[in-house]
């Protein structure tokens, strides 16, 4: 399952709450709000998340006044219920850090794209509001392909 802004939020929740039906999740600029938990316990779930730094519609850093914790905050409850707890940060463009999470014994891997001086935009598409491409340096619809093709 993949989606972008309240899709990611719904690409989240169907690993939740439907966890035999999904085998892998990508989530773009989307995050998770913790009653989601409430009615469904994830099972160690590869997934792959990209965020930008400067999006308003959805802050990396999430919102603790709706119970709506940050990106990174996610990526490791993932990690950690994935048992993926080796992390290794490189600079994949000058604007974007991938972390990717992987474990000793075999288990679901976790990659984390934070993207310096991004917004709202789906990284790789032209940017219909401001004319412009995205300036990430990433074709996220392609990183997603391979991430679900090594599956």
């Amino acid at each position: 399952v993949a989606g972008f802004s309240n899709g990611g939020y719904m690409s989240y929740s169907l690993i939740a709450q439907a966890r035999e039906i999904f085998k892998a999740a990508a989530i773009v600029s989307g995050l998770l709000h913790k009653r989601v938990f409430r009615n469904g316990t994830p099972k160690p779930t590869p997934i792959i998340h990209f965020h930008g730094t400067d999006d308003s519609m959805v802050p990396i850093g999430g919102q603790s006044k709706s119970d709506i914790p940050s990106a990174q905050s996610i990526v490791e409850y993932f990690a950690n219920l994935n048992k993926s707890v080796i992390p290794e940060t490189t600079q994949v463009t000058e604007n974007a850090r991938r972390t990717i999470y992987t474990s000793e014994d075999g288990g679901a891997t976790v990659h984390y794209y934070r993207i310096d001086n991004h917004d709202h935009v789906w990284p790789g598409r032209p940017n219909e509001a401001k004319k412009m491409m995205d300036n990430s340096g990433l074709n996220a619809t392609e990183l997603i392909w391979d991430f679900f093709a090594k599956l």
